[in-house]
């Protein structure tokens, strides 16, 4: 009995003795960077590194709920050649806010895009305004209805893509957004 009670005053010695003091090391990142808001919360499509989009979102902050969706709520419309309405894309700022205004370019990007700019949509804004001290900015752009389409036609997809500046770059992981629009 006595080396029973030895033995668990020594573990228990051993775990207060060897589990306390442990220095952590706060690890702190410095540096500036935008993402697209919808990337960050979209999973990323079969083989390219964005995400693709074929509904628009309510509000920000949120994925996208498709048509019979188990939370009851109505469906984000779909985006589709009678869906003109402006849509706006929300930037990210990750890192601390500037002290000035920061202004970021925005394309599309010719490597992804099959949408024909001036046919199926239209880029309103080419640059992204962040306002000093503030995380947020937006980019609009227009889904163009040119009539009914042939039969067959594929969806056209449009991918944006931010560019940053000098001072601030793009994340390398939510630099690209991509949107199907639907014939």
């Amino acid at each position: 009995m006595k080396n029973i009670i030895n033995s668990i005053l020594i573990a228990c010695a051993l775990t207060i003795g060897l589990s306390s003091c442990i220095k952590n090391e706060d690890i702190v990142w410095n540096n500036v960077v935008v993402e697209w808001d919808l990337a960050t919360y979209q999973s990323k499509a079969t083989g390219v590194p964005y995400p693709v989009v074929g509904n628009v979102p309510t509000n920000y902050g949120r994925a996208v709920l498709l048509a019979g969706n188990a939370f009851g709520a109505p469906a984000d419309p779909a985006l589709n050649r009678s869906y003109t309405p402006i849509i706006t894309m929300r930037v990210n700022l990750v890192g601390s806010p500037s002290s000035t205004q920061q202004v970021l370019n925005v394309r599309p990007s010719a490597n992804f895009s099959t949408a024909v700019e001036g046919t199926h949509y239209q880029l309103l804004d080419r640059t992204c305004v962040i306002p000093k001290d503030s995380s947020f900015g937006y980019v609009r752009w227009q889904v163009i209805n040119p009539g009914t389409p042939a039969p067959g036609t594929p969806a056209m997809r449009v991918v944006f893509e931010l560019q940053g500046n000098s001072a601030i770059k793009p994340s390398e992981n939510f630099k690209y957004l991509g949107w199907n629009i639907a014939q």
